[in-house]
């Protein structure tokens, strides 16, 4: 299980190469990107003899959940910053505008894989509830974050309110009865509208020098060596820098870093973006201990994972 991710981190960096920044035109696709995701599999799998236990489409759908799930998080994170450095306006909680920020960017990319990135993320939140259904974790009702089927059915009423003809079929897989879908026409409208009325003040001329950024991944041991590795040389971080300082006028120089925290988390403060390598690791074992029970799950479950591809 350890070593899983690092074929997540290979693919992860190539994809974020893709990703635009909500409020831009979307930057093209990355050519050939399942080809190199192949190709990221089969090299780790020949330094990594450990990866050959688990069986191809097993390994194929565990790396997908991952640089999803990673990707969702460091768009979330941005979306933090974003309103933080920018001193831009939030009249709802800021854990349901970083979440929106990160669907939108997804939806605007348009691509089948960004699509599919929001997916796996739904994916993730609601094997993050049956987890807690499992262990006996309470739902902490007054958390600064919706519950965790709450943020799965925000992607999901975003994706369908962005084209409900061509996410129906997700939709009605989800559970989710016809006037919502209706409604959730005008929740991304209000959503896309939101967000880029507020962000185009503070997008970056052609002429404004671009901010400062550093770029700091930090040493782990043991068990974790291995992810801050695959990200270092990867250069996870340096795409999405790229884009950042591209499309925004940042006021002051900003950090990314991604570091062994001692927990599972990642959060924005004080210009600084940070991931835990222990995050990695988590959506990892997430997948390979409960993503198979979900194929198990009766119909009325929200967004079992058989359907799920099946919608796509």
């Amino acid at each position: 299980m350890r070593l899983w991710c690092g074929i997540g981190a290979a693919a992860l960096v190539v994809a974020l190469g893709s990703m635009p920044v909500f409020g831009q035109p979307p930057v093209p696709d990355s050519a050939g990107f399942e080809a190199r995701l192949s190709a990221a599999v089969s090299t780790l799998a020949e330094t990594e003899p450990r990866l050959k236990q688990l069986p191809l489409p097993k390994r194929q759908a565990l790396i997908e959940f991952v640089i999803g799930n990673m990707l969702f998080v460091t768009t979330h994170e941005v979306g933090h910053g974003v309103l933080t450095e920018l001193a831009i306006p939030n009249v709802g909680r800021d854990e349901d505008a970083a979440d929106a920020f990160a669907i939108l960017t997804a939806l605007k990319l348009g691509s089948s894989f960004s699509h599919r990135v929001l997916i796996e993320a739904a994916k993730g939140w609601y094997l993050a509830d049956l987890r807690d259904q499992k262990t006996g974790e309470k739902p902490t009702y007054f958390d600064a974050h919706a519950m965790n089927l709450q943020r799965a059915y925000h992607i999901v009423c975003l994706m369908v309110g962005s084209d409900p003809e061509k996410y129906k079929e997700l939709a009605d897989i989800a559970g989710m009865p016809t006037d919502r879908q209706q409604s959730c026409q005008d929740d991304f409208r209000t959503a896309q509208w939101s967000w880029e009325t507020l962000l185009k003040p503070h997008l970056r001329a052609a002429e404004q020098p671009a901010q400062q950024v550093e770029v700091v991944y930090g040493p782990a041991r043991g068990r974790l060596e291995v992810y801050a590795r695959s990200f270092h040389e990867l250069r996870f971080l340096e795409p999405l820098v790229e884009h950042l300082v591209r499309h925004f006028a940042w006021p002051k120089p900003l950090t990314m870093e991604m570091q062994s925290c001692g927990e599972i988390g990642a959060n924005w403060r004080s210009r600084r973006l940070k991931l835990c390598y222990e995050m990695a690791e988590d959506f990892a074992e997430l997948y390979a201990e409960y993503g198979d029970r979900l194929k198990s799950l009766k119909p009325r479950t929200p967004l079992p994972v058989r359907d799920l591809r099946r919608a796509r």
